[in-house]
Order: C-alpha cells, then sequence, then structure tokens
C-alpha cells in the first residue's frame, strides 16, 4: 500500500495557530498509510513543548528536531531526506500555521488512484487576513496539464496547494539552503522538469494565514525580505525559460510586480548603512530596465503590473532630490527611460 508522507517545518510558530494547523493535518482520514514528520528547526522552548504535546496526542507523528534554526529550505530537506519514499508513495509539505480542509487528503488521493500516472496534484486555497479571507481557485473542472502549461497557467510557489508522487527512478530534489525566499518556487520548477503529467482541480482545500508575526509581514524585516524574494525570482526566470516565453512572461510580471514594492523600501534602512541601500536600488532599476526592454508594456497582461511600473519611477523623486548630483543625474535618466517605454 503506498503512504503519504506530510513534512511539516515549525519554527517558533504562535501556539494559537499551530495546535489548529496540526490537528486539520493529523485528524485527516484517508485509506493509505499516512504519517506526519514535524521539523522542529530550533524553536523556543514554548513551541518545543506544543511539538510534543501533539506528538503525543496523534502517534501518527514523527519529530525531528534541529539544533539551531537553519532555514525554511533546510528543514524541508530534513524532512525530505528522512521521509524513506518508496515508489508510488506520495509527498506533501505544509506550513505549521495553516489548515487543512476535512477529508482534503482523501479527495487528493482519490484525484491521484483515477489518474495513476500523474506526477502532482494542485488545487486552490484560501488566503485569511486579519480582516478578510480571499479565495483562489485554479480551474473550474479537473484539468490535465503538461509541464509546460502548468508552468504558464497555475505555477506558483506554494508547496502547500500541492501534493507530489514518487514515480519510479525520480528523487524529489532538495532545496537551496541559502534561500529563504522564493526557494519552494524554485523546488517546484525542478519538480516540473522531472514531470510529466499534472492534475489541476477545482477543489479549494487549504486556508493559508496571514498574521501580523509571519516573518514575510514583519515590517522590521520587509525590506531585507523583498530583496531575497527579487534574487530568488531572478533565478527562477533564468531556471523557467526552457518552457517558452509564455512561461518567463509570467514570472517576469511577477518580478515587476515585486520591483514597485522593493523601490518603496529604499527609505527603510534596517543596518544604518544608506550608501549601500541606494547601490542596491541603482541595481534593481537596471535589472528592470533589461527586463522593460525584453517585454514592453503591451505585453505585459497583468494591469496591477502595467499601470504601476510607471509610478514605480515617479517615486524616486524625493529619493534623488535628496540624493548628490550624479545620483540625481542617474535617476532622472531612468524616469526619461520609464515614460518612453509606457508611451510608446
Amino acid at each position: 500500500m503506498p503512504k503519504l508522507t506530510l513534512i511539516v517545518p515549525v519554527y517558533n510558530t504562535p501556539i494559537d495557530l499551530f495546535y489548529p494547523a496540526i490537528k486539520s493535518f493529523a485528524e485527516q482520514k484517508i485509506d493509505i498509510d499516512y504519517e506526519i514528520l514535524i521539523v522542529d528547526d530550533g524553536s523556543n522552548k514554548e513551541t518545543k513543548e506544543a511539538i510534543q504535546r501533539v506528538k503525543h496526542q496523534y502517534p501518527l507523528i514523527q519529530v525531528i528536531e534541529h539544533d539551531k534554526n537553519l532555514g525554511p529550505s533546510s528543514a524541508r530537506n530534513t524532512g525530505i531526506k528522512n521521509s524513506n519514499l518508496r515508489d508510488n508513495d506520495y509527498l506533501a509539505i505544509f506550513d505549521s500555521d495553516d489548515l487543512l480542509d476535512a477529508g482534503a487528503l482523501q479527495k487528493i488521493i482519490d484525484v491521484f488512484k483515477d489518474n495513476p500516472d500523474a506526477d502532482m496534484i494542485s488545487y486552490g486555497y484560501r488566503v485569511k487576513y486579519p480582516n478578510k479571507i480571499d479565495t483562489i481557485t485554479l480551474t473550474d473542472k479537473i484539468t490535465i496539464a503538461t509541464p509546460k502549461e502548468f508552468a504558464i497557467n497555475y505555477l506558483t510557489g506554494y508547496t502547500w496547494n500541492k501534493v507530489y508522487k514518487k514515480k519510479p527512478n525520480f528523487e524529489f530534489p532538495l532545496c537551496i539552503e541559502s534561500m529563504r525566499q522564493m526557494e519552494d518556487k524554485i523546488w517546484n520548477i525542478d519538480i516540473l522538469d522531472q514531470s510529466e503529467k499534472i492534475i489541476v482541480i477545482p477543489n479549494v482545500l487549504y486556508t493559508y494565514n496571514v498574521y501580523g508575526g509571519s516573518l514575510s509581514n514583519n515590517n522590521t524585516k520587509a525590506a531585507i525580505i523583498q530583496h531575497e524574494r527579487y534574487v530568488g525570482l531572478e533565478k527562477a526566470i533564468k531556471k523557467i525559460k526552457h518552457f517558452g516565453k509564455d512561461a518567463t512572461r509570467k514570472q517576469v510580471e511577477l518580478y515587476l510586480s515585486h520591483a514597485l514594492r522593493d523601490y518603496c523600501y529604499w527609505k527603510y534602512d534596517f543596518k544604518g548603512d544608506k550608501k549601500t541601500k541606494k547601490e542596491q536600488t541603482i541595481k534593481r532599476v537596471q535589472l528592470t530596465k533589461k527586463l522593460l526592454l525584453v517585454i514592453p508594456r503591451k505585453e505585459i497582461k497583468s494591469s496591477y503590473v502595467r499601470n504601476n511600473l510607471y509610478f514605480l519611477f515617479i517615486l524616486f523623486h524625493p529619493f534623488t532630490k535628496k540624493a548628490n548630483n550624479k545620483v540625481n543625474t542617474y535617476m532622472e535618466k531612468e524616469i526619461e527611460f520609464a515614460e518612453n517605454i509606457f508611451n510608446r
């Protein structure tokens, strides 16, 4: 009988989110063997105690501990290395502060049974903010996609809205441990490179929690995180090029949408080194300039990206007025370049 292994990396997850998350994972009813590997990535005492409680409560849970915090990529890799997956086993990687709908895993396994040659199943999800919930539905019917079609129409960096199948002569890749942002997108592209058939289903099965304490939503870390996302997207664009220009364009659009936020963060100088921040900012302008030359405004489909890119450069006016003449002249030229791009 095949087995489903769920890897759950944990690092100082708020307890009021951790317990409901694990409960929703552990109380799934499923007709194949099922195990949960919690990877404690050097958590604090409170989180460690919570992990031990759920381990004793649910026998299907195993715990692996890191001596210190090594980051999300290392935690996922530890889980993959200890999963002992055989051919036709299944792998899932969920966040420790999210929720899985009751019966979700059985629905996914049933689709795999109906499609034994499928390499991956992807499904819809909710994004829960403090004041609202957005529902993301990927398709209105069960859809079979090639890796190229999936890269164009459905690819996200998330691991939690997918379940993967280990096929013969296939080994799950490891995440790049030096990356803390967009590492899961790179990992998913590596999976696509070894896949042949992906099933996208209309079901919405997972709830992703966005809360104030989340690393990616902590304002004191915002500029650093945004820079790391930028670097990760650069890697993703390079890796996905072989899936064609449409797949590449999707990632470029995402890259450019992040550009606006990245440039907005220039004034936040957490390390006290304004010179370095200005140099990083100019470097990002240069990279964006290259992308704009490759993909003109009229070919960028996302109206959010298209409309905001113009204002991205205008935002630099306060920056340039305070800067020295050399930087000011440089930035004015970039603003002129952007205006020419968007007016043609």
